[in-house]
């Protein structure tokens, strides 16, 4: 049998997307992993631009990244018009500290790396969204 890693649906081995989320189906769910993590700070950014880049970058490494204010709860949003500010601290599970520090002191590619890097490894529509998805 197939399993979607996105819905826990299971598939016929015949099907090779998921007919719900499109994702494509994998031999057997990975185990989940529901152990409290500890994050650490690894960058705070001068914007939410910027921090919204950083952890996009980090995500697209495979690195789990977040904004800290995410982890302020839903009134987090009003801090900022209440005239309280709070660091734009973009967070890592502290397993992977090291591995985004590198990543981040790492010189980014330019136009042409970019274009071979596609051209060697084309993503596909799907592909593309089913990785958002899983972060």
């Amino acid at each position: 049998m197939s399993w979607c890693p996105h819905c826990k649906t299971e598939y016929l081995d015949t099907i090779t997307r998921c007919a719900d989320c499109g994702a494509a189906l994998v031999a057997e769910l990975v185990p989940e992993d529901h152990s409290p993590r500890r994050f650490v700070t690894i960058y705070n950014a001068p914007d939410q631009q910027t921090a919204e880049t950083v952890v996009a970058t980090l995500q697209s490494a495979g690195v789990p990244a977040r904004l800290q204010h995410e982890t302020l709860g839903p009134g987090a949003g009003m801090l900022p018009h209440l005239g309280i500010a709070w660091d734009r601290g973009v967070l890592v599970p502290q397993e992977y500290a090291e591995q985004a520090r590198v990543l981040l002191q790492a010189s980014p590619p330019d136009e042409e790396e970019l274009a071979q890097e596609e051209q060697e490894n084309p993503v596909t529509l799907e592909e593309a969204e089913a990785r958002v998805r899983d972060l």
